[in-house]
This record gives structure tokens, sequence and C-alpha cells, in this order.
């Protein structure tokens, strides 16, 4: 008996699916909620530093640049004498004088490694002081002068460091 009512029952269900029905067929068109969001418009470009701000960064770059001149003119003196101590027992007296030298020129770096210091120090202050809405701009200005004394202090380590080499190496 069970079977008997298959088949009506079956084509009942398939005419319910293929009747019309009654008014329009909602549009496959595109949904305002479907829609992409609008671009969100750039954001205003940060104000610049003050006077006082932009003088103060300035002489941080020039103290680090004059730090870079010292350090380049007592390099070449330096070079000479870890050159001649190149190949010489520790303790002895061309290697003393090459740590000497070494010693000489890791003082001129003083200056620039003190800037960046300096640098570092001034960004948090001018930081903390944007959060807690004392203080407007100058974060763009102290983080490109932050790069340019980095990288003299960097190029000075890397000389440094290639020096320290040499007298190990001899």
């Amino acid at each position: 008996m069970k079977l008997s009512l298959l088949p009506p029952l079956s084509l009942i269900i398939l005419a319910a699916c293929a009747s019309a029905p009654a008014g329009e067929f909602p549009s496959l068109a595109r949904r305002p909620a479907e829609s992409p969001a609008p671009p969100a418009p750039a954001p205003a470009a940060p104000p610049a530093a003050d006077a006082t701000l932009t003088a103060r960064i300035a002489a941080l770059v020039d103290e680090a640049h004059k730090g870079d001149d010292a350090f380049a003119s007592a390099v070449a003196g330096a070079e000479r004498r870890v050159s001649a101590a190149s190949g010489a027992a520790a303790g002895s007296e061309a290697w003393i004088d090459a740590q000497q030298a070494l010693s000489g020129i890791e003082a001129t770096r003083a200056a620039s490694v003190g800037a960046l210091a300096s640098m570092d120090s001034l960004l948090v202050e001018r930081l903390d002081a944007i959060a807690a809405g004392k203080a407007q701009g100058g974060e763009a200005e102290l983080r490109a002068a932050q790069a340019e004394i980095g990288a003299i202090v960097d190029r000075q380590t890397a000389r440094m460091d290639a020096l320290k080499g040499k007298l190990k190496a001899g």
C-alpha cells in the first residue's frame, strides 16, 4: 500500500514546483547592501613642525654631520696605523698604536651617536605630546632626520667594524 501512494504523491510535489507564483519575480540586480563601499577619503596631511622643533632638528642633524666630518678626518690616520699593525702580534707596539687610533676615531663618533640619541629622545617626547594633545605635527620631519642621522652612524659603525676586522685578521 505504501508503494501505491508514492507515484501520485511525487506528481503532486512536482506540480507544485512547476506552478508560477503570482506577481513579479525579484530583480537579479545588485541590491544597495551588495554595492561596494565608496573609497575612504585620503587622510589629511599632518601639520608641519613648528619653528622651534625645526630648529632643534636642524641643530641635531648639523651636529651629526660635524661628527661625521671629524670621524672621516680621523679614519684616514687610523687606517694607516691599522695597516701598519696588520700581522703584528697582539700587545706589540704597532698593535697598541692601532688600538689607540681605533679608540680615537671611536671618540670622534660621540657627536653623531649623541645626536642620534638626542633625536630619538626628541621623537619620543614629540609623539607623547601628540598623543596627549599638547602638540601637533613634526613627526614626519623627526623621522626623516632620525633616518638621516641613523644612516651616518651606521656608516661609521661599518667603517669601525672593517678596521677592527682588519686588525684582527693580521
